[in-house]
């Protein structure tokens, strides 16, 4: 039985096929790859791998961000949060941030935050 948004169905020859965005023609469209097997979990590892390679293989380098947290905080809040809300839920969450984080964690680097976190979640 698939399960229901993992791309994973089994065939009537008796095996299983996994279906993963590949890329896009030039025009737009999505072409898919597929993987095929005869259990569902190896098909359904082999697909979380695929889909983490054509994720990560693209041409472009990224380059990790320098600042500290409340300069991003800031523009994710006005870039990808204030268009999408009204402006009181936008207000809300700007305040939530302002008092209750940035105040404790705001000047990490971005890049350490995640360490940070795990390091005093456990002391």
């Amino acid at each position: 039985m698939a399960k229901r948004g993992e791309n994973i169905y089994k065939r009537k020859d008796g095996r299983w096929e996994g279906r993963y965005i590949k890329g896009r023609k030039e025009n737009g469209k999505i072409y898919y790859g597929y993987i095929y097997g005869y259990k569902y979990s190896e098909v359904k590892q082999q697909l979380i791998l695929m889909k983490y390679e054509s994720q990560t293989n693209t041409n472009e380098t990224l380059t990790p961000y320098e600042g500290v947290l409340t300069d991003w905080v800031n523009h994710w809040l006005a870039t990808f949060v204030r268009p999408k809300v009204k402006s009181s839920t936008y207000t809300s969450y700007k305040n939530k941030m302002d008092v209750h984080v940035l105040p404790h964690i705001g000047q990490i680097k971005l890049d350490s935050v995640y360490f940070f976190c795990i390091k005093n979640l456990y002391k």
